[in-house]
């Protein structure tokens, strides 16, 4: 949408304090809003039997937090624990609670849930009220240890034990809150985290100054896996092996953030001669893949769940799995944090 774009270009700018000056009294308004918002319903939520993590941002847009959970919650697993999944299922076809299988209908259960489901093998569930979530994921699942919550930072009647709080490389834009910039909450919102994730964050990039000193910050990496053919997901290719054959490369992206996608891809080595960005969270139709101007097509893993219903069809349509890579003490303060709150 035209406004839409108008305002993210502003939003993304940064050092404007001057972006949006017309819209400075709502930027206030939104502002105590928001924090009156906050003390509101966390005096309204629940006591529950297992400890809560959510991984989440205080920005408009993706920042790379589904490979995050993943690497979580493969990690916690490692180390003995029962690991749980709740989402909103955002955009999806239903209602309700719904729990999230490995062959769940994309349309019905949301990319990213079902995404999850696939690369960890944990009971995920979906609910616009987390809370009926988690409840239904512990009841059907009750050895579950530590539930995950992709995303929902600002859904406050959900107890929480701890908080990962991502951010990517735009960091805070223009550091002003809605609608004026990109920030949901006002940066004083971070004292609460118990980590704060940099994804592909340069150590000298100048915002970082303006994050709390007494939170920790890990840098996190995001490391490409081997393409997969997404009609034939046994059939594999590293880059170097697609590069050697000299086709010609495209891309289609339906993810918060297209241009990490890209940028990725271009990386890796490869010439775009075709690119498309779709919103995220999009419904692809299999017209979305006809007649495009390369002889190879990429799509992100995320986007890939999406096209099951006419995988079969896709012929040329490459798969890149990314891996997140989190540092050992980041997990490890986790951990502790975890065994605390069983102890009590």
């Amino acid at each position: 949408m035209a406004w839409r774009h108008f305002f993210e270009k502003r939003w993304w700018q940064a050092e404007q304090p001057h972006a949006l000056w017309a819209f400075k009294p709502f930027e206030k308004i939104f502002g105590t809003l928001s924090t009156q918002r906050a003390l509101f319903l966390k005096a309204k939520a629940p006591l529950m039997r297992v400890p809560i993590v959510v991984v989440g941002n205080i920005v408009v847009g993706g920042v790379g937090k589904t490979p995050i959970l993943i690497a979580l919650a493969k990690a916690l697993r490692q180390k003995g624990l029962n690991v749980g999944v709740v989402s909103r299922g955002y955009k999806r076809q239903s209602q309700g609670v719904l729990e999230v299988l490995p062959n769940s209908c994309s349309f019905l259960s949301g990319d990213e849930p079902l995404l999850i489901a696939q690369k960890t093998s944990c009971p995920v569930f979906v609910g616009e009220k987390r809370n009926q979530a988690i409840l239904a994921l512990l009841e059907k699942h009750p050895h579950v240890d530590v539930i995950l919550s992709d995303d929902g930072l600002q859904h406050y009647t959900m107890p929480r034990l701890a908080e990962w709080i991502v951010f990517d490389s735009r960091g805070l834009g223009n550091g002003l809150l809605l609608p004026r910039g990109p920030l949901r909450e006002p940066l004083s919102r971070l004292d609460f985290a118990q980590a704060i994730l940099l994804n592909g964050v340069k150590n000298n990039a100048c915002w970082l100054q303006k994050l709390p000193q007494n939170v920790p910050r890990f840098h996190i990496q995001l490391k490409e896996q081997a393409f997969y053919a997404l009609n034939n997901p046994q059939e594999q290719k590293k880059a170097e092996d697609f590069l050697k054959e000299k086709h010609t490369y495209g891309a289609i992206s339906g993810i918060g953030a297209p241009f990490r996608f890209f940028q990725t891809l271009e990386n890796l080595g490869f010439s775009l001669c075709f690119q498309k960005s779709f919103p995220d969270h999009c419904i692809f139709q299999e017209s979305d893949f006809e007649n495009l101007p390369c002889e190879v097509l990429f799509v992100s893993e995320k986007d890939a769940v999406k096209c099951t219903q006419f995988a079969p069809k896709m012929h040329n349509i490459w798969v890149l799995p990314i891996q997140a890579q989190i540092p050992t003490p980041c997990i490890d303060d986790l951990v502790e944090k975890i065994n605390g709150f069983k102890t009590t």
